[in-house]
């Protein structure tokens, strides 16, 4: 009786604790999964809000957005060349700045999530990476996103998105290359500093 129904119950919840592990895992090992996962949560969040989000929406929006972004593989591919010439300190600092503009500039881009059909076109894994090609259709007009993804510790990361053949650590390469000639790699810092001053 009691002691049958405590060891079923028991049982019941092994099951469904088994069940969530491997569809957490499957969703970890396959990029699609995951990039559909996070789109969806932004999705419920954006849908019949217009324009104006409160902050609470504001910060949600950019801890879903980002939960996929390997920002320290992003700083790295950004600063190139530069990146091995950097001290530890230094390669920190970078990080935590780079990472809290790509947090704010994140939300500027909602009309990708407000699409009317986000088509995952195909998948192709290598190794350790992945490219995932992705057609956004906003309003009347097409947009292509690809997703550049690695592997890192189980999870499939975003370390680059390509908008329309635009790379955007390639586009920060060349804008960050730039201010490093003229001004050495202490003025990007300075740069980057001001910049996420002025978010708060």
């Amino acid at each position: 009786g009691l002691i049958e129904g405590k060891m079923m119950k028991n049982t019941i919840w092994t099951v469904i604790v088994v069940m969530l592990i491997s569809l957490l895992a499957e969703a970890a090992s396959n990029p699609i999964t995951m990039l559909k996962q996070r789109d969806r949560s932004i999705t419920k969040i954006i849908k019949g809000k217009g324009e104006k989000l409160s902050p609470t929406d504001k910060k949600k929006l950019k801890d879903i957005i980002n939960s996929i972004v390997d920002f320290n593989q992003m700083s790295k591919l950004s600063l190139k060349k530069h990146w091995a010439g950097l001290s530890n300190e230094q390669q920190k600092e970078f990080v935590s700045l780079f990472s809290q503009l790509i947090r704010n500039s994140s939300i500027k881009k909602l009309e990708y999530y407000r699409a009317e059909n986000i088509n995952y076109k195909s998948r192709k894994i290598k190794g350790k990476t992945a490219s995932i090609q992705t057609i956004v259709k906003v309003k009347k007009e097409k947009i292509e996103i690809i997703y550049r993804m690695w592997l890192k510790a189980g999870k499939w990361m975003i370390f680059d998105m390509v908008i329309d053949d635009l790379s955007t650590t390639q586009n920060y390469k060349s804008s960050f290359n730039k201010i490093i000639t003229k001004s050495k790699f202490e003025g990007l810092l300075k740069k980057l500093r001001r910049k996420v001053a002025n978010l708060k």
